[in-house]
């Protein structure tokens, strides 16, 4: 899901300060809420950079500490510049639609678009539970239990919505 934009990511984080591979794994695991990077897609990407000269690395015992270069900041915002060129599109093509559907609806897809363009993570704090939520629904389905269980599902889901109502 995130894969495609590690780099984006890392050379935001950096834009921002200084850090170890651990601490940009970890730091993209707060951000977004739901996913961590493996080592194995860290470190090949920060040796990547490193060899073309978008970060500087720094031996602080046994730790290797990264910082954006001035060569890095102009990819950052080259990547940028390109999402936020797709973000856009995607908007127009959110508006088109807007004739068919709820304009509320999609006014609420525009604005998550708009925090998408700028780096944030919509809902960030709520990913582990969402991601939870669509497993489950997924896994309950898989194994042919959905007919069985609908009236229940339907009520839980329901009773969900109708809390979430409340906090309005």
């Amino acid at each position: 899901m995130m894969t495609g934009q590690l780099k984006f990511i890392v050379l935001k984080a950096l834009c921002e300060h200084k850090e170890s591979g651990y601490s940009l794994m970890k730091h993209i695991e707060e951000n977004t809420g739901c996913w961590k990077p493996s080592a194995g897609s860290m470190y090949p990407l920060l040796e990547g950079l490193l060899k073309k000269g978008c970060v500087t690395v720094e031996k602080k015992g046994r730790k290797k500490i990264y910082t954006i270069t001035g060569g890095g900041r102009e990819v950052f915002l080259s990547l940028a510049t390109k999402r936020g060129e797709f973000v856009d599109k995607m908007i127009e093509g959110l508006n088109v639609l807007t004739s068919f559907y709820d304009q509320k609806d999609m006014g609420y897809y525009a604005e998550m678009l708009l925090q998408l363009k700028t780096g944030e993570m919509p809902y960030a704090e709520l990913s582990p539970e969402l991601n939870q939520f669509r497993s489950l629904l997924f896994e309950i389905h898989k194994q042919g239990k959905v007919a069985e269980n609908k009236p229940r599902m339907k009520a839980i889901i329901r009773k969900a919505v109708e809390d979430l109502r409340k906090l309005k």
